[in-house]
């Protein structure tokens, strides 16, 4: 398992204000790269922004055998004044958007406007990418989700090309759902859909 860290992420957001859309997504091409030495089957998971790379990860690797989405971030509402704008140069973080009491996400304190700018870019392209994605899917979602509106995840399901299809529908959690009330169903949700496709094989 790899868990990449995406360009401009974990560090500071001015280091995240240098990167472009393309850099998120070498961010995790690097990672499957990595992970394509060692594995013969390869399974996608992405939460918001992260279930969106992981599409275009898909598109561009056909032979990936499954991605699993978590409230993909196909529109976000409330950052739509902000598109083509250059000013302000920062917007203050506000609380994550998490269900479940005494729960604390390390954020940057600030977003650049510029980061938002380049995942508008992202999210503007991924649904015509949609129809050339054909890999099996789990698509998560939270029904009640401040940040991201429920409807991505119909849409992108809708729209997709892939024959399999699942759904997870949870009802305790809001956008940060990995770390919300539901966060053992994700678990159990990905484990099965991730068993269901391996073949496992014990060598005696």
């Amino acid at each position: 398992m790899i868990a990449p860290r995406l360009a401009g992420h974990g560090t500071h957001y001015l280091d995240l204000e240098k990167q472009t859309a393309n850099d998120f997504l070498l961010s995790l091409e690097r990672g499957y790269e990595q992970l394509s030495k060692q594995c013969s089957k390869i399974f996608v998971l992405g939460q918001s922004m992260g279930g969106e790379l992981a599409l275009w990860l898909a598109k561009k690797h056909q032979e990936i055998a499954g991605i699993i989405t978590v409230n993909p971030a196909l529109t976000l509402p409330s950052y739509e004044y902000l598109r083509g704008k250059t000013e302000p140069r920062f917007i203050d973080e506000g609380e994550p958007d998490i269900k479940a009491e005494g729960v604390k996400e390390i954020t940057y304190s600030k977003t650049p406007i510029h980061a938002i700018n380049e995942l508008q870019k992202v999210m503007d392209a991924t649904p015509l990418i949609l129809k050339d994605i054909n890999c099996p899917i789990l698509a998560i979602k939270s029904s009640v989700d401040y940040v991201v509106p429920p409807s991505n995840t119909d849409y992108m399901i809708k729209n997709i090309d892939s024959e399999v299809k699942e759904s997870i529908v949870l009802m305790n959690s809001y956008h940060v759902a990995s770390m919300d009330n539901d966060k053992d169903l994700i678990v159990k949700g990905c484990h099965d859909f991730i068993k269901d496709r391996v073949e496992f094989k014990i060598a005696l």
